[in-house]
C-alpha cells in the first residue's frame, strides 16, 4: 500500500532517529520527488547530508525549508549551523538578520544568539563580527518602528562603531538611509553588507 506523505515523513524520522541514514534518506527523498518543496522533507534531507560530513549539500534543502516556511526556527538553526561548520560566518550572521526580518520572534532570535555563539566561540572569526546585544538592538529598532529614522541611524552608526564587523548593522544602516531618503549611502551600506556577506564564499 502506498505510504501517504505524513506517513512516509513519520517513518523517515522514525530512521532518522534510529541511526538508519540511508533509509530515512529512501522516505524523504520519495516525498521530495512529488513534492519538490515540502519543508521538512528538506530540512531533515540537510541534517543527513550534515551528519555524513556533506555539510555543503545541505545548503539548497535547508534553503528550500526556509523560503517555504520562515517562520520555523529550526530551520533557520540547522542553516546556521551549516554555514558556520563551512566556515562561512558572515553568511550565518547574514541569515540571522533575515531571521529577524522574516518576523521570528524575540523569544527565538535570543534561541538562534545562542546558538550562533556557541558554535562560533572556537572560530578564528573575531567576536567583533557578532550582533550587538539584544537590549542594544531593542533600542534600535525602537526608533525605527516608531519612525524616528534620525535617531535610529545615529544608534546604529554607534553600534557600529563597536561592532565594526557586523553585516547586519551594515544592512540596518542601509534600510534606515533608504527610509531617508538617502539612497547614495544606501546603495553604499548595501554594498559594503554584500562584500561582506559573500566574502567567505
Amino acid at each position: 500500500m502506498e505510504l501517504t506523505i505524513n506517513q512516509a515523513l513519520k517513518k523517515g524520522v522514525e530512521a532518522h532517529k534510529a541511526g538508519q541514514l540511508q533509509e530515512a534518506d529512501r522516505y524523504y527523498t520519495a516525498i521530495l520527488k512529488t513534492h519538490p518543496k515540502h519543508p521538512d522533507a528538506n530540512h531533515n534531507i540537510g541534517l543527513i547530508a550534515v551528519e555524513l560530513g556533506q555539510t555543503i549539500d545541505s545548503l539548497p534543502f535547508f534553503e528550500m525549508a526556509i523560503k517555504v516556511n520562515p517562520k520555523i526556527v529550526q530551520y533557520w538553526l540547522s542553516y546556521i549551523n551549516a554555514l558556520i561548520k563551512l566556515d562561512r560566518i558572515y553568511e550565518a550572521e547574514a541569515a540571522f538578520s533575515e531571521a529577524i526580518n522574516k518576523g521570528i520572534k524575540e523569544k527565538d532570535i535570543y534561541q538562534i544568539n545562542q546558538k550562533l555563539d556557541k558554535l562560533t566561540k572556537n572560530s578564528n572569526k573575531s567576536s567583533q563580527s557578532r550582533l550587538p546585544f539584544e537590549k542594544e538592538m531593542k533600542i534600535l529598532k525602537n526608533f525605527h518602528s516608531q519612525g524616528q529614522f534620525e535617531l535610529a541611524l545615529n544608534e546604529a552608526t554607534n553600534l557600529l562603531s563597536r561592532y565594526p564587523n557586523s553585516v547586519v548593522l551594515r544592512k540596518i544602516i542601509g534600510s534606515i538611509n533608504s527610509d531617508l531618503g538617502k539612497f547614495d549611502e544606501a546603495i553604499k551600506e548595501y554594498s559594503k553588507y554584500v562584500t561582506k556577506v559573500y566574502r567567505m564564499r
